[in-house]
């Protein structure tokens, strides 16, 4: 992210929206009770612009870091003129001056909908809910589902995208789950029990998900060398085929296809080698080297085993010197068969075995040079730090693709490589589509997606508050010019997104039990309401300033995590 005048109006924006959103639930809700508003102001301080429209003055303040609604009375130490005695705040029946402390983070709650409301109708393009491959043995194979098929709809609920279906079946782990499906211009019902798989939640906490061992993406045409005596000569494992006598090919399908059209001839077939380049122990600069090759399809072919070919992505692509692979005796361009006796045909399939197996035994059947041989195989346990709750959790690591010199393995998988290296990834482009929501699916929609995030946010401020989540996770001012700045760049969507995320978060911290916080308000006019008399002047002075100790303590810590975080900020 740049620090520069984008940056800075993203954040103006971003803070100004949320304050204006806030404030506006305090400002109607104050008029539809007759309560006189004095002043309408966004941020502290000196006003920089100032109007007066009717009884009220609006202005935009110096410091934009809050704003208030100035309401007739809230101050119990203000003059109160006997034109405004009737429609003082403190002269409103407590339920009135609930709803109007509550309508500020209501607000709050309400401007994400209107957020997601517009992101699920302008929504970009997402992949779509097209199957690309499909597991051998895993649920959607053994229920029918094939590659091309259009799943439509997961028990009822539409999938408009395959992140909705994922959604959906992650839900129903080991449950009997109906699936709509177009298939070749037709609509057919599959009934499909997806496994449970052990995952971790956002907050680190164990959880079972259901998979039904689909991938959006189709299986591209990179290759590996199955059989060295049958492969044509310039061809090696990883080698990635662009084209079969002159025409390109963008997936298994067509290149299959298109060999078998030249069956019996020698024909010349495009490649791309990815050349991994060495720096010092770390290989992870690459370039691509084309060239061409001649390719005598044998009369009989049918599939790439015609030529001692298979597709690349269960071919092993790097193995961890010293790791739990590397004991085992796994190498490079090894190809994985089975798992526990399991045939497997995406590498996927053998890292989620031995996820499972959570450092226990997993046998493995490779075929290195033509021969199969069984391993036996067990992940290294490895102590890491989660970086939400700050403790230490075990990972195990078998021991594929790449690890920096010098780096432990930790918890974010992707630092070490061991996800982009591990195998010979074969991808083809999946479907990309704009989601095809109605009106009235967008606002269910975007009503399901703000009830969701409520309740991620009040999970996480429960745990941090109970301790189960680091403090180092409290972000500041700082925290917030970042995020903002950072969503602005990636776009309109993005920023709306994020907007939603801390609007949400306003909310429900504004609704703690801190005085001077709208929570504390509430807290107020529920005593009230139980002992039919107002708490005394001098309670409310001592809980206030014992509230403006936990903000300033608060703000201290969030200032201090910024400070610490601003290397990874700009």
């Amino acid at each position: 992210m740049q620090l520069g005048p984008f940056a800075i109006a993203a954040f103006i924006l971003f803070i100004g929206i949320l304050i204006f959103v806030h404030e506006l639930g305090h400002f109607l809700a104050a008029k539809l009770f007759d309560i006189k508003v004095v002043k309408f102001s966004l941020g502290f301080g000196p006003p920089l612009i100032s109007f007066r429209r009717g009884e009220t003055t609006y202005q935009i303040a110096a410091v934009p870091l809050g704003g208030f609604v100035k309401m007739v009375g809230d101050n119990p130490y203000d003059e109160i003129s006997p034109d405004d005695q009737a429609r003082a705040f403190t002269r409103a029946p407590v339920y009135q001056r609930a709803i109007v402390a509550l309508a500020g983070p209501l607000f709050n709650f309400l401007f994400p909908v209107v957020c997601f409301f517009a992101y699920n109708v302008v929504g970009p393009e997402i992949l779509a809910p097209e199957v690309g491959s499909v597991g051998p043995g895993q649920p959607a194979a053994r229920a029918g589902v094939r590659a091309g098929d259009r799943i439509i709809s997961v028990d009822g609920h539409r999938t408009w995208s395959f992140g909705r279906l994922v959604e959906l079946i992650q839900d129903r782990p080991e449950q009997p789950t109906k699936l709509e499906v177009e298939r070749d211009g037709q609509t057919i019902t599959l009934q499909v029990v997806p496994d449970a798989r052990p995952d971790r939640d956002m907050f680190g906490q164990p959880k079972q998900v259901g998979i039904l061992g689909i991938t959006a993406r189709r299986i591209g045409t990179r290759v590996g060398v199955v059989d060295g005596r049958r492969a044509p000569a310039g061809l090696k494992t990883g080698d990635e085929i662009l084209s079969v006598a002159g025409r390109p090919v963008t997936d298994l399908v067509e290149l299959e296809a298109a060999l078998r059209a030249h069956a019996g001839r020698t024909i010349s077939v495009g490649r791309a080698r990815t050349v991994t380049l060495e720096a010092g122990d770390l290989l992870s600069a690459q370039r691509t080297a084309p060239a061409s090759t001649e390719v005598a399809t044998p009369a009989d072919f049918e599939d790439l085993g015609s030529l001692g070919l298979a597709p690349s992505e269960t071919f092993v692509r790097t193995v961890v010197p010293g790791s739990a692979a590397d004991r085992a005796g796994i190498r490079a361009e090894d190809q994985v068969l089975s798992v526990d006796g399991r045939e497997v045909h995406h590498f996927w399939a053998f890292q989620l075995a031995m996820a499972k197996a959570e450092g226990g035994p997993v046998s493995a059947a490779l075929r290195r040079a033509g021969e199969i041989q069984t391993v036996t195989l067990r992940s290294d346990a490895v102590a890491c730090r989660n970086e939400v709750t700050g403790e230490d959790e075990v990972r195990y690591l078998p021991g594929f693709g790449v690890r920096p010199p010098g780096v432990m393995p930790e918890c974010r998988r992707l630092q070490a490589g061991e996800v982009t290296l591990a195998n010979w990834e074969s991808p083809a482009p999946a479907r990309m589509e704009t989601p095809r929501l109605s009106i009235a699916e967008s606002a269910v929609e975007s009503v399901r997606q703000t009830l969701s995030m409520i309740g991620y946010v009040a999970k996480a401020l429960f745990m941090l508050l109970s301790g189960q989540i680091s403090t180092s996770n409290v972000g500041g001012p700082l925290s917030m010019f970042g995020a903002a700045a950072a969503a602005a760049e990636q776009g309109l969507l993005q920023y709306l997104q994020m907007l939603a995320f801390i609007s949400v978060n306003l909310g429900l911290v504004n609704l703690l039990p801190i005085p001077i916080l709208d929570g504390g308000h509430l807290v107020f006019c529920a005593v009230e309401a139980i002992r039919r008399e107002p708490v005394s002047l001098r309670t409310r002075e001592l809980a206030s300033m014992v509230g403006l100790v936990v903000l300033f303590a608060v703000l201290v810590l969030a200032l201090r995590n910024d400070i610490l975080r601003l290397d990874t900020m700009f």
